[in-house]
């Protein structure tokens, strides 16, 4: 048990603020969180032996992961209950965040604020609908404000310790539209989803909730949805999913008239079992590909007591039918045309570990996206994770084979593009535990040039700049304009290798490779100049 005060820097106490143990070891549990009480006091009860870093944050604000105040360390059935945890708020941004007609959009649940820079921090707005972001150093920052109900709203290069910050979000779209099968008649039963952004076949961690619908004319509507791109996820027992993508939502506007046919699907049925040919209940059987997250509610079924199933959504001309359990890796088989497979199994067994920590100048990286791709990267990833307070990251049950580690640094968002691409190659074995380290430093060098044909300004080029690490390999974001110069101001230190493809007006492809050695915070011209014109 750790026990304590949260006080400010005048040894005042702090009520209502939230205080959080991460274990330091491996596996990284967490505590809490603990709320403090009138006089600032929490208790953290039932620990067990190891090191623990202790975070605080404000009340109404979300852990980040960098909020760690104290460290202490437990002996078996050891109490430590002097913990003093001084908060001082450091420099702020504040301002308002209101809602149509600069009213606040609603006590429950109120705006969320985020911030994005040297420090990623995030607070709710109070009734009133002000905020402040503590906590923070000097630089420049980000900021977002969403709510459940408006479209988020974005401020950059805001510096650390501006006030009146105001955020002012309109309400969301919608859509209305219809679910017809491929006779022609309404689908009266299905469910509907919604993935904000362009991909016509959106990842799973896109795809939101699934809404139940019950219509005699198929007819469907959703509110509440960001403005812009997207597409809709239709399912129906007996129907293969469909989808739909939606050009255009606007704020506080119905876009009206869509319709989503569903192809009539197949019916498969079969067996899980093990590799010891044991029944396995509770797997649960995918059609199509096999989402990175394992969401349950994107199942086309689960295997009973005695590990059967039966799926009725495979389409009609076959395809690959994926079964997972947590205690196995993920297996799948190719499901022949229409109705013709008969009772298929599936046989699931044991996968390795994939783990590591993603650190950057020594200190530990939470929050990032941890993406594991099959070799070839222009498949979907096969897991998604990120990485939690300490920068570690787990995956278990992973189907043995050779693997790629994709990180995406976006550094203060919004971006088009992730400042640095982490990539790193992997081997999973069955049994056994693949470690990675991925060790980052500082990007903070410059490489810039110009790119010529015949002495004139290439107009139209391709640049890529990539460092070489022992782990793996960080693409740089490089920015290239119209006049033929290009960019990349945050370069790692390491072996890079610089590509340059010239598209010049004769038709022909200009290619240049060159290596250049990176040393920490220093500025690099490299011209590249090709013949011709």
């Amino acid at each position: 048990m750790v026990a304590g005060r949260v006080l400010d820097p005048r040894k005042r106490p702090m009520p209502g603020w939230q205080v959080k143990a991460v274990s330091l070891e491996e596996g990284a549990a967490e505590y809490g969180p603990i709320e403090t009480d009138t006089r600032g006091r929490f208790e953290v009860p039932d620990l067990p032996e190891g090191s623990y870093s202790l975070l605080c944050v404000p009340p109404r604000t979300e852990f980040a992961g960098h909020e760690e105040y104290a460290r202490v360390t437990l002996r078996a059935g050891e109490a430590i209950r002097d913990v003093r945890i001084l908060y001082d708020r450091g420099l702020t941004i504040s301002g308002t965040a209101r809602g149509d007609g600069g009213h606040p959009p609603g006590e429950r649940p109120p705006l969320l604020v985020e911030c994005f820079g040297p420090v990623e921090v995030s607070t709710y707005t109070d009734g009133y609908g002000n905020y402040t972001l503590m906590g923070l150093v000097e630089g420049s920052y980000n900021l977002r404000a969403s709510h459940g109900t408006c479209c988020s709203q974005v401020y950059v290069d805001i510096p650390a310790g501006a006030e009146d910050v105001n955020f002012n979000l309109v309400s969301r779209g919608g859509v209305r539209g219809q679910v017809l099968g491929d006779d022609g008649r309404p689908v009266e039963a299905f469910e509907v989803a919604y993935a904000a952004g362009a991909a016509e076949v959106p990842g799973a961690r896109a795809i939101s909730s699934f809404q139940a619908v019950k219509s005699s004319d198929g007819r469907f509507e959703l509110k509440d949805l960001d403005a812009g791109a997207g597409t809709l996820v239709v399912r129906a027992p007996g129907h293969v999913d469909g989808y739909l993508h939606v050009p255009q939502v606007l704020p506080r506007t119905f876009v009206d008239g869509l319709t989503v046919v569903l192809e009539k699907a197949a019916t498969v049925r079969g067996r899980v079992v093990n590799d010891e040919g044991a029944p396995v209940a509770g797997a649960l059987l995918y059609a199509g590909e096999l989402p990175a997250e394992r969401r349950t509610d994107l199942a086309a079924a689960r295997s009973y007591a005695d590990g059967a199933f039966e799926v009725d959504r495979m389409p009609s001309g076959g395809g690959r039918l994926w079964a997972h359990h947590r205690d196995y890796a993920p297996a799948s088989i190719e499901i022949p045309a229409a109705d013709s497979a008969g009772e298929v199994s599936i046989t699931l067994r044991g996968g390795g570990v994939l783990e590591g920590m993603l650190q950057l100048d020594g200190a530990p990286v939470h929050g990032h996206t941890v993406r594991v791709f099959p070799d070839e990267l222009r498949a979907r990833p096969v897991l998604t994770g990120e990485t939690g307070g300490n920068g570690a990251f787990r995956f278990e049950q992973v189907p043995p084979g050779a693997y790629t580690l994709r990180i995406d640094f976006w550094g203060m968002a919004p971006a088009t593009s992730p400042k640095r691409r982490i990539l790193a190659p992997v081997i999973v074995e069955t049994a056994q535990t693949t470690n990675v380290m991925l060790a980052l430093n500082a990007a903070d060098s410059t490489v810039r040039g110009a790119i010529t044909v015949g002495g004139a300004p290439c107009t139209d080029a391709v640049v890529s700049l990539t460092v070489v690490h022992s782990w793996g390999e960080e693409r740089v974001h490089v920015e290239v304009g119209a006049g033929g110069f290009y960019q990349a101001a945050a370069v790692p230190p390491g072996s890079a290798l610089l590509r340059v493809q010239c598209y010049g007006a004769d038709g022909q492809v200009r290619e240049s490779e060159s290596t250049l050695h990176i040393s920490p915070g220093m500025e690099y011209r490299e011209d590249v100049a090709f013949a011709g014109r």
